[in-house]
């Protein structure tokens, strides 16, 4: 029960940090907009308008991204096999 705990209680931090992660990178996103706005709203405009088309042109970059990450952690796997087989952790 003890290290179910002790489990959840570290998600929840984490989840805490991920969200303030998230809330600071939205609110700088925010803020340089406004600023952009007043120095030149035609632009700012411009980059609100085409934020989602560049958005979704790069699905499938992060797909790719995805992809060879999980390429790279299975020869990560396969390459350290031996060594857990034969009783190293890491």
């Amino acid at each position: 029960m003890i290290i179910i705990t002790r489990v959840m209680l570290s998600a929840i931090d984490n989840w805490q940090t991920l969200k303030g992660e998230l809330f600071m990178r939205a609110l700088i996103l925010f803020i340089g907009w406004c600023i952009l706005f007043v120095l030149s709203w035609p632009l700012a405009v411009l980059a609100m308008m085409l934020f989602p088309i560049v958005w979704l042109l790069s699905i499938p970059f992060r797909l790719l991204g995805i992809t060879v990450e999980a390429v790279f952690a299975l020869f990560r796997a396969l390459l350290f096999l031996p060594a857990r087989l034969l009783g190293m952790r890491s």
